[in-house]
């Protein structure tokens, strides 16, 4: 059996420059947010509160992006 079906999902994201090594993830709808002192700790941490976020820093910070 194949099930097909599409989903609908608008996101955006907006990335603030700070003083500091820190890095704070927010999310608006679930209410919640996430803190590391650091990249370095952000990519060492083995659960995240927000974690689909975090991939994705994860993913461009292998390439370099954040440098």
């Amino acid at each position: 059996m194949t099930v097909n079906f599409a989903v609908d999902r608008y996101t955006r994201c907006s990335i603030e420059p700070r003083r500091g090594p820190q890095i704070t993830i927010a999310s608006t709808d679930l209410r919640r947010e996430a803190a590391y002192d650091s990249l370095e700790a952000l990519l060492a941490a083995k659960r995240h509160t927000l974690s689909l976020a975090a991939e994705i820093i994860r993913f461009f910070a292998r390439r370099r992006v954040f440098t």
